[in-house]
């Protein structure tokens, strides 16, 4: 498993993997405006956990395609 932030200590922190999707997420959370009336602390857990596997998804194809 490839770290994201290398170091001479070995592989701490977060895989190359997690920030792939951590940045899919911020991404595509970018792109949502903003709803006072239905805030994300309201967001059904089905939705929330789908766009997770979508940025998860989304983090796997970077790494095939960094592979190629």
């Amino acid at each position: 498993m490839r770290s994201a932030y290398p170091s001479s200590l070995g592989d701490l922190g977060m895989t190359l993997r997690e920030y792939y999707a951590g940045q899919a997420l911020q991404g595509f959370f970018s792109g949502i405006p903003f709803d006072p009336e239905t805030p994300m602390t309201e967001a059904d857990d089905k939705y929330l956990e789908e766009v997770a596997r979508v940025c998860f998804k989304m983090a796997d194809a970077m790494m095939k395609q960094a592979e190629k």
